[in-house]
């Protein structure tokens, strides 16, 4: 805590491994709005950093005030090769505009890892979309980079006991997803050439 003592307070450190990042599709739209006010661009980076905030409130034991601060959070090592981002819909039917925006913010052809957990300074750390999982209602729909035909081979959409192939890049795999009102719930991103 930075405001109840001469020097900055730890007074929590934990470590642990964080699997996926959990995001809710509306706390997404709505930091977008604002930094949209704000005159900031859209950066998905940004957004993911800002938007999996949590409070803790300042150790009273250790000398501290009690009052709710921000937790920082600190990535130990090397960027994880993999990205697992989960977005939490408020509804099974979300409305088509609503997936529209979260799919143009979030379902984009790569991702810094070092700025969505705030390591900057040490170079960029980029991931590449290799996966979705989406949904409308109870139906569940994955899309797989097709990577035996490199960057341009496609999406592997596999739908219940339908296997197809959808063709280009991640703005035909938005536009697959707007016009089907499927919502993006999980999304893969991996460090390039990782297995």
């Amino acid at each position: 805590c930075h405001s109840c003592a001469p020097r900055p307070l730890k007074t929590q450190q934990h470590s642990y491994i964080k699997s996926m990042h959990l995001v809710p599709a509306t706390a997404l739209r709505m930091y977008a709005d604002e930094l949209k006010k704000r005159g900031y661009g859209e950066r998905l980076e940004m957004m993911l950093h800002n938007v999996d905030r949590d409070q803790k409130p300042c150790d009273k034991d250790k000398r501290g005030c009690g009052q709710l601060r921000d937790v920082t959070r600190s990535l130990v090592g090397a960027a994880p090769d993999a990205l697992c981002m989960v977005l939490a819909w408020e509804s099974p039917r979300a409305p088509k505009e609503e997936i529209a925006q979260v799919v143009r913010l979030a379902v984009t052809e790569q991702l810094d890892v070092n700025k969505v957990f705030g390591v900057f300074g040490s170079g960029a750390a980029p991931r590449q979309l290799r996966g979705v999982i989406a949904y409308y209602g109870e139906h569940w729909v994955a899309f797989v980079r097709n990577a035996a035909s490199g960057d341009d081979g496609g999406w592997v959409t596999l739908d219940d006991v339908t296997v197809s192939l959808l063709p280009g890049g991640v703005p035909e795999l938005q536009h697959k997803l707007v016009e089907g009102r499927l919502q993006p719930a999980v999304l893969l991103y991996l460090r390039e050439g990782a297995q």
